[in-house]
């Protein structure tokens, strides 16, 4: 798997150097500096899944969901859609290698999410998917960075969407799981419900 392109992202490969701990030990401005990198990296990686859909496929991705532009009908427009998908998580590591050089890497979690209809909900659930990708910003055999580990769980597999759609259907009908399963924003809300249920 040629990910070449990918791992040398301007923002993988940026990481190490704007998250060194030395430069950055305040926890508040290294928390704002991830999600600034986050969201760059994740521009970043839209722009090179555009050119090449089969490169998200091969990490794990699903290519065809994708991003509506707004006001843009289905269908409609020449512009190629953008894919769905989330950088949600972005961790910097150092290992230390058995003649004590360091070996700077990076943590990359893509996820991305789809409706579900599951029996006993009125309302679609949430299906996730994705990959997580351990980057090597510098490895002893290149200067490059390069894509050590690809762990994925797609979001297209139907093995996985029936296996998902059985457990939670099976945990709707046990009495009181409707309370944890249902949607809710507030989690406070969330607690009245169960304790609500359980007085009643």
């Amino acid at each position: 798997m040629d990910c070449s392109d990918l791992a040398s992202s301007s923002r993988v490969r940026s990481v190490s150097l704007n998250s060194c701990q030395s430069l950055y030990r305040d926890r508040e401005q290294l928390f704002k500096l991830t999600l600034r990198t986050r969201d760059e990296l994740a521009k970043s990686l839209q722009s090179i899944f555009q050119r090449e859909p089969a490169l998200a496929e091969a990490i794990g991705l699903d290519p065809q969901v994708t991003v509506k532009a707004p006001g843009q009908a289905a269908g409609g427009g020449n512009a190629k859609p953008a894919i769905d998908f989330e950088v949600s998580s972005l961790k910097r590591r150092e290992l230390v290698g058995p003649d004590g050089q360091k070996l700077p890497q990076v943590v990359v979690t893509l996820t991305q999410s789809i409706p579900m209809q599951v029996s006993g909900s009125a309302a679609p659930m949430p299906f996730r998917g994705g990959c997580t990708l351990i980057v090597d910003l510098k490895s002893p055999q290149t200067e490059s960075p390069q894509i050590r580990y690809a762990i994925f769980k797609r979001v297209n597999s139907p093995s996985r969407q029936e296996q998902t759609r059985h457990n939670l259907a099976a945990a709707i009908n046990q009495q009181g799981m409707d309370a944890y399963l249902a949607p809710v924003n507030n989690p406070f809300a969330l607690l009245h419900r169960i304790t609500s249920g359980q007085s009643s």
